[in-house]
């Protein structure tokens, strides 16, 4: 086979990866009837605007020589905090909805917008890419969500809690919300196969992307034992733990939700045991 063939293979393969996330979130919307998110969903995925801003984050990843900032990770970190919020809703309510701000709609579609769009800075810089992600969707929603709601003050609130999901998502940031802890750890969670859907790890062998490159498998199941959530990591090698403990568990440490986790690791079938990830 040709490098031609081969990248060709790899991006149709990449492409069919990205379209089941999309239609995985659509599933868990449609099956809870969360019809504000659904609406917010299909808009995200088909506005230019925001295609070209994960484009441009891309860009600066490749600068970087970084793995993937754009649409695919921007998707599948929200597909992974939906099925946490889905799990996790019944146990710990979002805050939103304990608070009365909003119902498990509104939460749903905080966690899903916080969630896609939480790397979009780093079309500005890598550096505090957080904070430019919030200034970024500010300007991209503020409009739509006024549309949506008909209602200034509800759609200002709900831009506030995506705001604050896409400021917190960094481990150095404390959240204050359940629906800013999911997207934290959904975003965790993207770790299979090292994320290297683009051409973004040019022969880059330093511990971060043999760890990453090390994790097979993530999934994300309903738990028992008083963690309603189950996080089943499956990985090649040993490496991966540096991703978990050094990613992952700075997400959760700060997410104010790690309690309601529990993570199995498991090395060539074998169950490992990480204290600290279940601690």
């Amino acid at each position: 086979m040709t490098t031609i063939e081969k990248n060709d293979q790899k991006h149709q393969k990449n492409h069919t990866h990205l379209e089941n996330a999309i239609h995985e979130i659509e599933v868990v919307l449609q099956r809870n009837n969360w019809k504000k998110a659904l609406n917010m969903h299909h808009w995200l995925i088909q506005s230019k605007e925001i295609d070209a801003f994960f484009k441009a984050a891309n860009i600066f990843a490749l600068y970087l020589n970084y793995n993937d900032h754009g649409r695919s990770h921007g998707v599948i970190a929200a597909r992974n905090a939906l099925r946490i919020y889905e799990i996790l809703r019944t146990t710990k309510p979002p805050s939103m909805v304990e608070e009365e701000f909003g119902d498990e709609d509104d939460a749903a579609l905080v966690i899903l917008v916080s969630a896609m769009l939480h790397d979009i800075g780093m079309a500005v810089h890598r550096e505090v890419h957080y904070h430019h992600s919030a200034t970024i969707a500010l300007t991209l929603l503020r409009n739509r969500l006024h549309e949506l709601y008909g209602d200034i003050e509800k759609s200002t609130v709900v831009l506030s809690h995506i705001l604050h999901g896409i400021y917190a998502h960094d481990e150095a940031v404390r959240c204050l919300t359940v629906e800013a802890g999911i997207v934290a750890i959904g975003d965790g969670l993207d770790m299979e196969q090292g994320r290297s859907r683009g051409p973004y790890q040019r022969n880059k062998n330093d511990i971060h992307s043999l760890s990453a490159k090390s994790i097979s498998k993530v999934e994300i199941l309903p738990g028992n034992d008083g963690k309603p959530v189950l996080l089943r990591v499956r990985m090649e090698s040993h490496a991966g733990v540096f991703q978990l403990e050094e990613i992952l568990l700075k997400k959760m440490n700060n997410s104010g939700i790690k309690s309601y986790f529990k993570v199995e690791t498991f090395v060539h079938g074998n169950l490992i045991e990480l204290p600290k990830l279940n601690t």
